[in-house]
């Protein structure tokens, strides 16, 4: 038979930040996670970067605007999920990006993936927030360019 291969999925998640908040929006719909805050983002589709991809999410999820220019990388965060017995269950790259600056006014995109924006404070981030989050904002304020996540001894 053919030797087959692992899919790793490529995601893209933003930090929009503004005067030491972090714009979240609640998964609901989804199947996976709802309930759970998360920075816009979602996955590379194929033939687009993860700039262009990060652009994107932000229009379609958040309603916002961001320019190129002002579209920074933070970290790139390989990633394993586990399911409820903690044996491993899926594994990818989560592309991390940054930005303080965009047009437009933050709301729901797309009601059927997610039923609340806000903005939360980053030395306070709330509870049902993905796991991820707290370790993008660790790399964001040590610099940080790589960070493996949910594997054993990260």
């Amino acid at each position: 038979s053919p030797r087959t291969r692992d899919l790793f999925p490529v995601i893209v998640h933003t930090l929009v930040m503004r005067e030491g908040h972090v714009l979240l929006l609640r998964r609901a719909g989804t199947g996976y996670g709802d309930g759970l805050l998360q920075p816009p983002g979602g996955h590379v589709h194929a033939g687009e970067s993860p700039t262009d991809a990060a652009l994107r999410e932000c229009r379609e999820e958040a309603c916002i605007d961001i320019a190129r220019a002002d579209l920074l990388p933070l970290c790139v965060m390989p990633y394993q999920s586990l399911d409820a017995s903690g044996a491993p269950a899926g594994q990818g790259v989560d592309f991390l990006m940054r930005c303080e600056r965009f047009s437009g006014e933050p709301q729901v995109g797309e009601p059927h993936k997610a039923d609340h924006i806000g903005w939360y404070p980053v030395d306070a981030l709330p509870v049902r927030a993905v796991p991820f989050l707290a370790d993008a904002i660790a790399c964001l304020r040590e610099g940080r360019w790589f960070h493996e996540f949910g594997f054993p001894g990260s």
